[in-house]
């Protein structure tokens, strides 16, 4: 059975998650991804507050990607400074052992490259 997001246009879609993610601005988002503010606003209605809620691999993601804008970087020395932010917005206790291990899957699920210190996002089109 497919969910009614599946009609949405790819940018559309793509923009509605990105809207949901701390800190997103809406105005920002329509140009980036090309779309009216009328659009997006519906798609997020349609979504709902549940599928827009972000995961916490989309937060990992978007703190180092800048909310999609970077598609590589450096990590940072110390990831406690990440993980406090996962934390702060799940209220899930992550630490940088538990970011540690989600970064290792992120790389496992082929979204993310990690070499040394150096990050590289994988897929064009995140979220999505």
């Amino acid at each position: 059975m497919p969910d009614e997001h599946d009609e949405l246009p790819a940018p559309l879609l793509r923009a509605a998650l990105l809207s949901g993610l701390p800190g997103a601005r809406l105005a920002e988002i329509c140009e980036r991804c090309g779309v009216k503010k009328s659009a997006l606003q519906r798609a997020r209605k349609l979504l709902g507050a549940v599928r827009l809620r972000p995961s916490a691999d989309d937060l990992v993601i978007a703190a180092l990607t800048n909310h999609g804008v970077l598609t590589d970087g450096e990590l940072p020395a110390n990831l406690d400074s990440l993980a406090s932010y996962v934390d702060y917005v799940n209220h899930d206790g992550c630490d940088a052992a538990q970011l540690r291990a989600m970064l290792t899957s992120l790389v496992a699920c082929g979204v993310l490259a990690i070499d040394g210190q150096r990050w590289r996002l994988l897929r064009a089109e995140w979220p999505a």
